[in-house]
């Protein structure tokens, strides 16, 4: 299994820019690749102050395009590296007729579109000014493998972890 990590220092609500950034460090990536890895919030930025600030970056994720460019990003990637799996972590709008609800997310996509969305369930200080609360961990089989997939805060460096678990 070939497994490729990104990780860049994405600009806070600067799409265009962290697209742009994300698809200059993976051009270096020589081959196919199984499992290619972006970081939580990749295309949005992290730490916005509230939900206001937040809510023009949520994404749809039965959108496509320009309204779900990180879901767009990910298949984009999948394509060029030949069907992969793409994780990716992005601010997910959920609509009902009573309210919306905003995610911590992380999508996991190949060529044929979105195939799970796992939504952050422990949330970190900064995520609970704006995010609802995800299912507990949870497994889902693609493409007739078992995958496990959760985001783990690092509480004593701050930083966020995918976790992937691949069978």
């Amino acid at each position: 299994m070939r497994v490729a990590c990104v990780q860049l220092a994405s600009k806070l609500g600067d799409v265009s820019w962290n697209v742009r950034r994300v698809r200059e460090l993976v051009s270096s990536i020589d081959g196919s690749l199984d499992l290619l890895v972006l970081p939580e919030m990749a295309v949005t930025g992290y730490n916005f102050r509230d939900r206001s600030h937040i809510l023009p970056f949520c994404e749809d994720r039965h959108a496509i395009g320009s309204a779900s460019p990180s879901l767009s990003l990910a298949r984009e990637l999948s394509h060029q590296f030949k069907g992969a799996r793409v994780v990716v972590g992005f601010p997910e709008r959920e609509d009902s007729t009573s309210q919306t609800k905003l995610y911590n997310s992380a999508a996991i996509v190949n060529e044929a579109g979105l195939q799970h969305i796992y939504r952050k369930h422990f949330l970190f200080d900064t995520d609970k000014r704006w995010a609802t609360a995800g299912d507990a961990f949870g497994d889902v089989t693609i493409d007739d493998k078992r995958t496990a997939l959760g985001i783990v805060s690092g509480h004593l460096s701050h930083s966020i972890y995918l976790v992937i678990a691949l069978g």
